[in-house]
């Protein structure tokens, strides 16, 4: 039984501290989570933990649905048995939105880059190579792990190795937010071959730069053509 709120619970719940002090707390949560930390709260009870963190849906008072992060903690008497439980609530309905739309947002992302017919890296701020896709390997001749931490000189021709240098700086500095070029890459049998590469900047919420995402297409066929 509740025994004591402060203001915000009432904010939050719609119900008033006497509707509060005469209901059972677990009638305003989802029924699909009432006893999601049935056995956390009994261990509290029991003495066995001083304290868990929960996240559960809650009815307001006008029916609707928030997700409240949880934090019940465990306060004892003189002689160091279970006295009462305080128990902290926060409402993530917010937070659980973005965090979903950004899971949602990450799974296209690796479903796209797992299964692109076009070659796909990955690359940090400091210019090392974080991830690469099926398509790349197969372009390049490496295993997924060969190229992981490894500099892009690795697969560079040399001769277009400091043009790709002052792109990247150009990145980096804001100058651009992306570039599309043409630049030879060496696979790792040694054969040169022409590619289209489209570099782009990701930066963050706060607007950072947070990593390099390219695209690299195998033109080496159209170019060799056009030469000709």
């Amino acid at each position: 039984r509740i025994v004591q709120i402060n203001p915000t619970v009432t904010r939050l719940t719609g119900y008033s501290p006497e509707e509060m002090y005469s209901i059972d707390p677990t009638d305003m949560v989802d029924a699909a989570d009432r006893f999601i930390d049935r056995d956390l709260f009994l261990d509290l009870v029991a003495g066995r933990r001083d304290q868990y963190l929960v996240e559960k849906r809650y009815r307001r008072r006008d029916g609707s649905l928030f997700w409240g992060r949880i934090n019940f903690a465990l306060v004892r008497n003189e002689q160091g048995e279970p006295h009462y439980i305080v128990g902290m609530i926060e409402d993530i309905t917010e937070e659980r939105a973005a965090r979903q739309t950004l899971a949602e947002s990450e799974a296209r992302f690796r479903a796209m880059f797992e299964n692109s017919a076009v070659g796909m890296g990955v690359m940090s701020l400091d210019r090392m190579v974080i991830d690469a896709n099926p398509a790349i390997c197969t372009m390049l001749g490496y295993e997924r792990d060969e190229l992981v931490g490894q500099s892009p000189a690795l697969v560079t021709h040399p001769d277009d190795f400091d043009s790709s240098t002052e792109h990247f700086r150009q990145l980096l500095s804001g100058e651009t937010s992306h570039y599309i070029v043409e630049r030879r890459y060496v696979r790792k049998g040694g054969e040169v071959f022409w590619a289209q590469v489209s570099m782009s900047l990701v930066r963050g919420p706060d607007g950072n730069p947070l990593y390099l995402v390219g695209l690299i297409n195998d033109i080496d066929a159209q170019k060799r053509a056009a030469e000709r």
